[in-house]
């Protein structure tokens, strides 16, 4: 994970966010956590997210306590960020793939499910390049991947 506080601290709050899963019962789970931190009333997304679609690294979003859990309401300020996820077939190839992300400038997160990561792509990052990184490799059988949240 790359969190702006290294040290998780107890500033640190999950957002659960509501999912709807489709026909083939994906996503696996019918809610997602990300760690936020708080700002002001609000709270910052400080994780990459795996399922939620639309929710990028360091968006601002509000939250509802219910019953003592924080659950997404609405996103009240995007970030520059994208997010992508990717699901490498051959999971001998996910360190390949996520190093090579990580030399154009993309940080990931490995999710619980084999060969799946998230991507997160800071706004300074040319997305045409990954892009046609990625392509490739599906081109190869290699990986799929899909646009969950896409700001360039």
């Amino acid at each position: 994970m790359h969190h702006k506080n290294l040290n998780m601290t107890n500033k640190h709050e999950k957002v659960l966010f509501q999912l709807v899963q489709d026909e083939d019962g994906y996503p696996p789970d019918d809610y997602e956590s990300l760690w936020a931190l708080p700002s002001g009333s609000n709270y910052e997304i400080d994780n990459i997210p795996f399922f939620v679609q639309g929710i990028s690294y360091g968006d601002i979003v509000e939250a509802d306590n219910v019953n003592g859990e924080l659950w997404f309401r609405s996103v009240v300020k995007k970030s520059d960020n994208s997010t992508l996820r990717v699901i490498c077939f051959d999971t001998s190839k996910v360190m390949e793939v996520r190093n090579h992300l990580s030399s154009l400038g993309c940080s990931s997160e490995l999710s619980h499910i084999e060969g799946l990561f998230a991507v997160d792509i800071p706004e300074n990052c040319d997305y045409s390049t990954i892009q046609k990184y990625l392509d490739q490799k599906e081109q190869e059988d290699i990986l799929e991947y899909e646009e969950a949240s896409i700001r360039h």
